[in-house]
């Protein structure tokens, strides 16, 4: 954590009392001090009232700031009781860089870093903060893989890439590696790169065990290359040539008895926060990204629908509807989730100061579910592995099961195409044998259902052959048109 995030500054207004919801007057916050209140006696009566582990509460006058040198009194609130308690911000920053020595930040852009207890505390580079890191670490790493590109790729990544990708990280990994292979073969310009090439470079991917190769990025490289002037010849990529026919997997729901194994371990020794998130995953079909970003005024327990909101895999907002056990397990998360959180996600970590990240959530599920986690044994009973994402398949299995047609499957788990929700949705012998049946049925009422015919009213009679002489008319004028504009032209 470096100060500046570590020391927020909220105008007039803009945050309000976390009890009365009414708005608080400009402020800092910084550890140790991160929540600020009204003052009213109300409040304080119900936040003295209220579980105090891990923060004490402080009257104003009564207690002096612990910063060298400061002779101020705390403001009256919550202070945790594990840091120090400065009247504050600079106060608190002052204690914690007492004796740390000033650096420059490894980026080179010319900061200096003080608080660097979270990273690289010995002789290492240090940053001035997590966003300057990433930072660093992507420009040497494309410099080590672009090489000669390098002036190319930033001018990709600068302008089209950033438009035409919502995850520029997944684009750089597909790219850096074909790089770094044209440098290694010595091949210094993009006019050098035929399909050959790009033939020899799958080949080579393909024998360093890294998965499936995607060329579909290097394509629109070098088709934006072709555009921009920095190459000449066609796109050396061929769809038809160099991507490989991909392997159709079946779907993979979960069955009756596996479904009853895994809330048996939820109710046994799962959290709150672990049964909801089961539960919307095998009723609505939420995918584990979609369900850390639900806010608490997108689940809507009446209706029992929520609203899944961007970004998501197919970029499109919808409704997902839910059952009773979802409904249940909201309810009782709601009672233990922390109002007090700083945020309006539905989801928190365990100490209810931070939103629970999709890595943190797969993990405690993992950690409550299976026998081993990370290669170490965690419990004595459970599953060998879990997937939250196959229960998706689950819900659109049992939607199938329960006679609903694709539509209602496509948009209940907000599938873009036909193809890709029957990837998600088992049919088995049961199910199609009735839809057989059914049809064949419809096919003999069909068929035995007597022919009848219909008379036409006088006015309808009239209608029709007013249309039938119209288009008569209008064929005729066509084919006149036609003939006349065949003729030769005189002294032709």
């Amino acid at each position: 954590m470096n100060e500046i995030e570590g020391m927020p500054y909220y105008e007039d207004g803009e945050q309000r009392c976390p009890l009365c919801n009414v708005p608080l007057p400009a402020h800092n916050t910084w550890p140790g001090a991160r929540y600020r209140y009204c003052m009213k006696s109300e409040c304080k009566h119900q936040l003295l009232a209220g579980n105090r582990q891990g923060w004490q509460y402080i009257e104003a006058d009564t207690r002096g700031c612990d910063a060298e040198g400061c002779t101020s009194f705390l403001p009256e609130g919550r202070y945790s009781s594990a840091d120090f308690k400065t009247c504050s911000a600079d106060c608190f920053y002052a204690c914690v860089n007492a004796g740390m020595p000033t650096r420059m930040c490894a980026c080179g852009c010319g900061q200096e870093v003080r608080r660097i207890t979270w990273i690289n505390c010995g002789d290492g580079p240090v940053y001035f903060s997590r966003q300057h890191m990433g930072k660093h670490r992507i420009e040497k790493h494309l410099s080590a893989s672009a090489g000669v590109f390098r002036p190319i790729l930033d001018d990709y990544f600068s302008g089209f890439a950033k438009t035409h990708y919502r995850n520029l990280v997944q684009a750089r990994s597909k790219l850096a590696p074909f790089l770094h292979f044209l440098n290694a073969q010595g091949i210094l310009s993009l006019e050098a790169v035929t399909p050959k090439i790009i033939t020899k470079y799958i080949a080579w991917w393909n024998s360093a065990d890294h998965g499936v190769v995607e060329v579909s990025h290097i394509k629109t490289f070098f088709q934006w290359a072709i555009e921009m002037n920095y190459r000449e010849q066609a796109n050396p990529v061929i769809s038809s040539f160099h991507s490989p026919r991909r392997e159709k997997g079946e779907p993979r729901p979960y069955s009756d008895q596996e479904l009853e194994s895994i809330w048996t371990l939820l109710v046994e020794r799962g959290s709150a926060r672990d049964r909801f998130a089961i539960a919307i995953a095998e009723e609505a079909g939420l995918r584990i990204g979609e369900i850390c970003r639900l806010r608490v005024q997108d689940v809507e327990v009446l209706a029992q629908r929520c609203f899944v909101r961007l970004p998501n895999k197919t970029n499109c907002e919808r409704f997902a509807l839910f059952g009773e056990k979802t409904k249940q397990c909201f309810e009782a998360w709601m009672k233990q989730r922390d109002p007090e959180c700083g945020h309006d996600l539905l989801l928190h970590n365990v100490r209810g100061n931070m939103p629970c990240s999709e890595h943190r959530l797969r993990a405690s599920l993992n950690l409550t579910l299976c026998k081993t986690y990370l290669g170490k044994q965690v419990n004595e009973t459970g599953l060998d592995r879990f997937s939250i994402h196959r229960l998706r398949h689950t819900m659109a299995t049992n939607l199938i099961r329960g006679g609903a047609d694709m539509i209602t499957v496509m948009a209940s788990g907000g599938w873009g195409s036909y193809d890709a929700a029957c990837g998600y949705a088992a049919v088995d012998r049961h199910v199609s044998q009735r839809g057989y049946e059914n049809a064949m049925r419809r096919v003999q009422v069909k068929k035995k259902a007597p022919r009848t015919t219909r008379t036409l009213t006088p006015a309808e009679l009239v209608t029709r052959e007013s249309n039938r002489l119209v288009e008569m008319y209008l064929e005729e004028a066509r084919n006149e048109k036609t003939v006349g504009s065949a003729k030769p032209e005189v002294g032709a």
